[in-house]
């Protein structure tokens, strides 16, 4: 049995700077991205478009207690868009005392939720270890959720 986890943890997860997402989101659905940061450094998680190579959505956090991560353009803690017919990925950065940490180690899961033949909604759930070369490697660093549904309003 180990005494904790393997370090460095580089070859846990994805790197941070190409997160791909297990299954691509459906087209056209609302989604919105939340969570929160455990760590000194300064975590933004992003959801860029293929196509365009801009974000979608993006939320940012700093915080060694669980703080929620903001969306720099709503200052809410929550940042939504709609999906349109483009694909993403995600992308997660680090920064500790200005400079940016090599990126991030991501370990990603989805979940459908469906009823029948029909999927109505799904969350991506996302866990990042923030300097996977020289941290801690507990992956608690940010907890993100990229959740969409399918019909709006």
């Amino acid at each position: 049995m180990s005494n904790g986890p393997i370090q460095p943890c580089t070859n846990v997860g994805q790197p941070g700077n190409d997160v791909q997402l297990p299954f691509p989101l459906p087209d056209n659905v609302l989604c919105s991205l939340t969570g929160y940061t455990q760590t000194g450094s300064t975590i933004t998680v992003a959801v860029v478009s293929n196509s365009t190579q801009k974000a979608a959505a993006t939320i940012s956090g700093t915080g060694t207690s669980p703080t929620a991560m903001i969306d720099p353009v709503s200052q809410t803690p929550v940042a939504t868009f709609n999906s349109g017919t483009d694909t993403f990925y995600l992308t997660v950065t680090s920064v500790s005392s200005g400079v940016q940490n090599p990126p991030a180690s991501v370990i990603i899961q989805n979940l459908d939720l469906t009823y029948s033949t029909t999927a109505y909604g799904g969350v991506y759930a996302l866990i990042a270890e923030d300097d996977p070369a020289s941290g801690d490697c507990d992956f608690n660093d940010c907890t993100c959720f990229l959740a969409w549904n399918l019909f709006s309003g």
